[in-house]
C-alpha cells in the first residue's frame, strides 16, 4: 500500500521515508561521490524508485544493471516523476542526498537504451535498474518514452 503526498516540487511521494538516511545508499559517499538519477521529458508519468527494505517490491528486468536480463523483485520505495522533473544525484548536503535505483513508466512500454550496449523495449510497470554511476534522460520519441542511460563519470 503506497502513502501518496505532494511535495513543494511538484512529485508525488509514494511511500513515506522515515528520514533521508534511509534513501541515501551508501554509494552516494564513496570516491568519487555519484547517485543513480533520472530526468523525465515525457508526458507520462514515471515511476523511480530506491532500494529499501520496506515491503513493497520491484519487478526489475535487469537487476545487475545494463542491458543483460537478471530477472528480480527487490524491496523499494519511490515517487511518481512528471514531465520536466529530474530526482536523484550527490549533493554537497548529505542531507539531500538521493540513489536512484529503477523506473518504469507504468501505463505505457518504453525503450531504454544505453550508450554503449544496446537497447531494448521494457513491458509497462517493469522496472529498469540504474546503476550509482548512470543518469538516464526519458524523452518522447516515436509516441512513447525513450530512456537514455548515461555514465556520470
Amino acid at each position: 500500500m503506497f502513502n501518496i503526498h505532494f511535495t513543494s516540487v511538484g512529485l508525488m511521494v509514494l511511500t513515506l521515508l522515515s528520514s533521508p538516511a534511509s534513501v541515501s545508499a551508501g554509494e552516494c559517499e564513496a570516491f568519487p561521490p555519484v547517485c543513480g538519477s533520472v530526468t523525465n521529458n515525457c508526458p507520462e508519468r514515471m515511476y523511480v524508485m530506491t532500494g529499501s527494505d520496506n515491503a513493497f517490491t520491484c519487478n526489475v528486468w535487469n537487476n545487475k544493471g545494463g542491458n543483460t536480463p537478471a530477472p528480480d523483485t527487490p524491496h523499494c520505495n519511490g515517487w511518481i516523476l512528471t514531465q520536466g522533473k529530474s530526482l536523484g544525484g550527490w549533493t554537497l548536503d548529505p542531507a539531500t542526498r538521493l540513489d536512484i535505483d529503477f523506473l518504469t513508466f507504468p501505463d505505457t512500454k518504453y525503450w531504454v537504451e544505453w550508450l554503449f550496449g544496446g537497447g531494448r523495449e521494457i513491458n509497462a510497470g517493469t522496472y529498469t535498474k540504474i546503476q550509482d554511476h548512470e543518469h538516464a534522460t526519458c524523452n518522447t520519441q516515436g509516441g512513447r518514452p525513450f530512456c537514455t542511460i548515461r555514465p556520470l563519470i
